[in-house]
């Protein structure tokens, strides 16, 4: 089974243990991913099999951006673009061990925000946007590739309080939870 199916296959278990929402707002929730969403958690799905390593970020917006809604002045377009190129380089952002040799094959970004839309409709409601992030990488030596650490991703976004990890590799699968200071995960 491709790993990123796999992966995806079990999402709704993450989604299931994520879905508490501890919002210190009241209104009406418009949920655009697969469920979930609670302002500074976010969830990452990684999956190394052979040489093939994928990794799959969902997010609010606001762990990202620190809004959820379209940008309304340049100051936030700015902002967007910004999380935009940081999200395009993951091997920062996830801090690979270089001996894996891992190359990026792969990537997409998706999120409404990406995209102009009809500021009026935005207007009417506050919107939870989500980003989500999927990567693949052809790794030279995955047989290196013993810690994954998210202490850059924590620093880029430090909106995101928490991360909630389902990771598949060479040992079976773990599902755990990081925040900033205890990051690193092990395959």
């Amino acid at each position: 089974m491709n790993p990123l199916a796999f992966v995806l296959a079990l999402l709704p278990l993450t989604l299931a243990h994520a879905h508490d929402h501890d919002h210190d707002h009241d209104h009406d929730h418009d949920h655009d991913s697969l469920g979930t969403h609670e302002h500074g958690v976010a969830t990452l799905d990684i999956a190394l099999e052979g040489e093939r390593l994928d990794i799959a970020l969902n997010s609010p917006a606001i762990n990202l951006i620190g809004f959820e809604h379209q940008p309304g002045n340049d100051s936030e377009r700015a902002t967007l673009a910004q999380a935009r190129q940081q999200l395009l380089a993951p091997d920062r952002l996830f801090a690979l061990p270089q001996q894996a040799g891992c190359t990026l094959t792969t990537q997409r970004l998706h999120s409404p925000l990406f995209h102009d839309h009809d500021h009026d409709a935005h207007a009417k409601g506050h919107a939870h946007n989500d980003i989500e992030a999927s990567y693949s990488f052809q790794c030279q030596a995955p047989d290196t590739l013993r810690t994954l650490d998210l202490d850059v991703f924590f620093k880029t976004f430090p909106g995101t309080e928490k991360i909630i990890v389902q990771l598949t590799g060479p040992s079976g699968q773990q599902g755990l939870e990081t925040i900033p200071g205890r990051s690193r995960l092990s395959f």
